[in-house]
């Protein structure tokens, strides 16, 4: 077992959780724990087949430490991590997000050209959450949802404001992140949580226990004066959730995906898979169209920013 995520790298705030990983013949199999008032675990499973997971999967384990059971399965993952090369993980993965980023973008754009806003929207949270993972990855910064904000603000400090921060906090809607907005998504995604229960991954009370983690940190973020950030936090938990039920949703109807219709699908799907609309409002996904407009731009200024320049100036390599 391995400890990762944000307690491995000594980048914690006092509210965060410790992330293990664990081998296991299941994979996907995860399990959250509150151990007392303010300490929450979350355990992880992975394949015990190690020789499946490819270069880009490979990221989150960069910082892993290890903290018990088989050193050899241990010793054989920092093997395959020491022969791809850390840097040429980091940019494996970062280059990934990117062109992930780009696709969610041109959806976003034909969302917008046939008046599906609130699509539009989703592809826009999706595509700048990309973007900034993107971004944070290809340093030696390791990413992490809790501290994406700070994280960015590390980025710019060693390599200057090259990406045009504005335009990504635009595209975040982080203008509109206070007290009040924060509180609305809190609530939307609370509801978000129970209306894809049946959907979640583990029992309702590991599912529970996820959601206590997350409003937890959130709280002290609110009272760190940190709103920004949980907002920006909430929003990549949003598009998870949101990423998940649509994919069951697929899976159960045996259909692919649609090149651009996500939430539109799942807004008059049958339960388990329908979110309704008054759901998707509150999570802070927008329909006016001069917003759209101004965040859509914001993404589209960032790519071309970030492909403009060059991961060897940050020390980092790409391969083909």
């Amino acid at each position: 077992m391995g400890l990762v995520g944000c307690r491995s790298d000594k980048t914690a705030y006092p509210c965060c959780e410790y992330d293990f990983v664990a081998m296991s013949p299941v994979p996907n199999r995860n399990l959250a724990v509150k151990v007392n008032s303010d300490t929450y675990l979350e355990v992880f499973s992975v394949p015990e087949e190690l020789n499946s997971l490819t270069v880009e999967q490979l990221y989150p384990f960069l910082d892993m430490k290890f903290v018990g059971g088989s050193e050899l399965i241990y010793s054989t993952l920092q093997g395959k991590i020491d022969s791809a090369g850390p840097d040429s993980i980091r940019a494996d993965f970062s280059l990934s997000r990117l062109i992930d980023a780009s696709s969610m973008a041109q959806k976003a754009q034909e969302s917008k050209e046939k008046g599906e806003f609130l699509d539009c929207s989703f592809w826009i949270l999706s595509a700048t959450n990309a973007i900034a993972t993107s971004i944070i990855s290809r340093g030696r910064i390791q990413f992490h949802p809790s501290h994406i904000l700070d994280s960015l603000r590390g980025q710019m400090k060693i390599h200057g404001d090259i990406w045009n921060a504005n335009a990504l906090y635009q595209s975040l809607g982080l203008s509109e992140a206070n007290n009040s907005s924060l509180l609305r998504r809190t609530r939307g995604l609370d509801e978000l949580f129970l209306a894809t229960l049946e959907l979640q991954e583990g029992p309702p009370e590991v599912v529970s226990t996820r959601l206590k983690l997350l409003k937890a940190k959130v709280a002290w973020m609110k009272s760190s004066h940190m709103a920004a950030q949980a907002y920006c936090y909430l929003g990549f938990e949003v598009v998870s959730v949101l990423e998940m039920t649509y994919a069951k949703y697929c899976q159960h109807e045996g259909i692919p995906p649609h090149q651009t219709r996500i939430l539109s699908e799942v807004e008059r799907a049958e339960r388990p898979y329908r979110i309704a609309s008054s759901v998707l409002n509150k999570v802070g996904l927008i329909h006016e169209e001069t917003m759209i407009k101004e965040r859509l731009d914001g993404v589209f200024k960032s790519l071309e920013l970030i492909q403009s320049s060059t991961f060897n100036s940050l020390g980092t390599s790409i391969n083909p």
